[in-house]
């Protein structure tokens, strides 16, 4: 396992800021019981936004053969032998005959069979046409992705009197769609997401003018991770602009561990926009709470300090670490649990002092970061995920072969030693650089690794605490999200 949390660990910018992901409710010091239902994580449950219990939690488990089917592709597990998880879902039209403003299990559950299904338009065309949905259309599956595209589904279908429109986002295997989230932009929404969103919001119009004019329209829109930072800027757009005649009781919006992406100004708290989101995701924490970036509507908090028994009991064969408590001494902190591991990277990223008088090594702030860290970070994981994948599988194996040796690639604060090693790569699968750029970016992530990252690098190296990142990584991991959300369920 420590062999597949290699790269991403040592690129710890890509690990970290390059998932786009944003979580801007602070956790309580005071947690209470790990093993937490699902809630709003910000206020106290209303009427609005309570559980429903109409029709109860859906048995969806591996191999069910009575339900909507949504192949899986494992995460956590690795190994030429691992297959896609089987997972129903349960699907009824009367889930959307219920004000949207109140949260529903298994509406909640068949939205992150949607979000798994996007993965391919294999399996989101299989998905919603076994929901019987018409005029099904996949949006950027026929190409490769860019750093501008943003992979999507549009389809819709007759209940009672109304036409039902679904948009469903890509939130796996989006390979150059990476850059995009990175591009913050220094104020208002998140640049690169509500770039996409905007293009989405233009397509879902006509979408809707085609199929579904003149009639009495609900939509049901959904993602996870980047898919769900997109469904929240889709979101705030129908309200904002008006130009989408749909009122909150019928838009049926669920993200799961999505990245803020709102302005506070349009990150309104629509009850209607249910949150998912693990407390102990570092990857959907990130830009930080300081940046000045929101979800909008109702956040949901999902976690478990039982994780890798509930792993273990969706499937045996899930080798997930248990969490190692850490002294003080070690590393400045205590850490007695993944979320405040979770805290202290945070911290050590986003809230390092500033001693130094080069102001162009912090990223505190969303300026600094957009200033001395954004052209040059979303070009580097450009380069990295413009490679095919069994290049990106080559240059794994030569950094895990390196072992300490990585540390001359990252001691190079000019970025050369990392240009010429990624340089033959780049040219075996036809990339296009220059030379004096490829340099400039590799010395922005030496730069990002060596000042904001040291910490938890070095932490990495301690063999008795590095399986905590590797925990840490994974929670926000498809396995996770969906035993997490299914257990939250079960506690209701």
């Amino acid at each position: 396992m420590k062999n597949k949390y290699f790269l991403p660990i040592i690129l710890l910018v890509s690990t970290f800021i390059v998932s786009g992901c944003g979580n801007n409710q602070p956790r309580s010091s005071d947690s209470g019981d790990d093993s937490s239902s699902l809630s709003p994580s910000s206020t106290e449950p209303s009427e609005s936004s309570s559980s429903s219990s109409s029709s109860g939690s859906s048995e969806d488990i591996p191999g069910k053969d009575d339900g909507i089917i949504v192949e899986m592709d494992p995460m956590i597990k690795s190994g030429e032998d691992v297959k896609p998880y089987q997972l129903s879902f349960q699907y009824e039209d009367d889930y959307f005959n219920s004000s949207a403003k109140t949260y529903n299990e298994d509406l909640s559950m068949l939205s992150f069979g949607a979000a798994v299904a996007t993965a391919t338009k294999e399996r989101g065309t299989k998905f919603f046409t076994d929901l019987s949905f018409e005029n099904i259309t996949p949006y950027s599956y026929d190409v490769d992705p860019t750093k501008d595209s943003i992979g999507y589904f549009l389809a819709h279908k007759t209940i009672g009197d109304y036409e039902l429109v679904t948009a469903a986002f890509r939130g796996f295997n989006y390979g150059l769609e990476w850059t995009n989230n990175f591009i913050i932009g220094k104020t208002g929404d998140h640049e690169g997401f509500n770039a996409r969103g905007e293009e989405v919001y233009q397509e879902l119009q006509s979408y809707i003018n085609t199929y579904a004019k003149n009639k009495s329209l609900k939509l049901w829109i959904n993602g996870y991770s980047r898919g769900g930072a997109i469904s929240n800027v889709l979101s705030s757009l129908i309200f904002r602009n008006n130009k989408i005649n749909v009122e909150q009781d019928n838009m049926f919006v669920y993200t799961f561990e999505a990245p803020a992406s709102l302005s506070e100004e349009n990150a309104v708290a629509y009850e209607n926009v249910h949150n998912i989101t693990n407390k102990a995701d570092i990857i959907a924490s990130i830009p930080p709470e300081s940046y000045g970036l929101k979800r909008c509507g109702v956040d949901y908090e999902i976690y478990d300090a039982n994780l890798s028994t509930l792993l273990k009991q969706f499937d045996e064969a899930i080798d997930h670490p248990e969490f190692v408590p850490m002294e003080e001494s070690l590393l400045g902190q205590e850490m007695k649990d993944d979320c405040d591991l979770h805290d202290w990277v945070l911290n050590s990223v986003f809230n390092v002092e500033e001693t130094s008088e080069d102001k162009t090594v912090y990223a505190n702030t969303r300026e600094q970061y957009v200033d001395n860290y954004q052209e040059g970070l979303s070009s580097a994981i450009g380069y990295v995920f413009g490679m095919k994948e069994a290049t990106r599988d080559e240059v794994l194996t030569a950094i895990k072969d390196l072992g300490f040796g990585v540390l001359g690639l990252l001691g190079d604060q000019t970025g050369k030693e990392l240009a010429d090693f990624i340089k033959p790569y780049l040219t075996k699968d036809g990339i296009a650089f220059e030379e004096e750029k490829l340099q400039s970016d590799c010395a922005v992530l030496v730069k990002a690794i060596g000042t904001l990252f040291l910490k938890t690098l070095m932490m990495y190296m301690m063999d008795d605490y590095s399986s905590n990142l590797t925990r840490l990584i994974s929670m926000h991991y498809s396995e996770t999200v969906y035993v997490l959300l299914k257990n939250a369920h079960n506690k209701q």
